[in-house]
């Protein structure tokens, strides 16, 4: 676990020129998933975006597909970014929690 402020700096999305086309709400993610497809941080990316229920593509998933992550993944991340300090606490995370499927074996 990073805080972002470590990994966010080498982001290949850093400075892009057009920051809407990773808010793609009802819009086609394809530019956002090829500037996250070799970005050095996007493991890094993911992990801070499904802890933090951030909008938008983050880590080269939409909202709709971290949502699709197992419900055991995100609760080891947020648990991993509690113990770690990580944790930003922002009041907004509260208004649209993280809904993932169980994990099934």
């Amino acid at each position: 676990m990073k805080h972002r402020s470590e990994w966010s700096p080498f982001a290949n999305c850093k400075g892009y020129q057009n920051p809407e086309d990773f808010h793609t709400k009802g819009r086609d993610a394809s530019i956002a998933k090829l500037v996250c497809k070799h970005c050095p941080v996007r493991i890094d990316c993911l992990e801070y975006a499904v802890v933090h229920k951030e909008r938008g593509i983050w880590g080269g998933l939409t909202e709709r597909e971290r949502r699709k992550l197992p419900s055991m993944v995100v609760e080891v991340l947020v648990i991993q970014y509690r113990e770690g300090g990580y944790l930003e606490e922002r009041p907004e995370l509260d208004s649209h929690p993280v809904e993932s499927k169980p994990l099934s074996l």
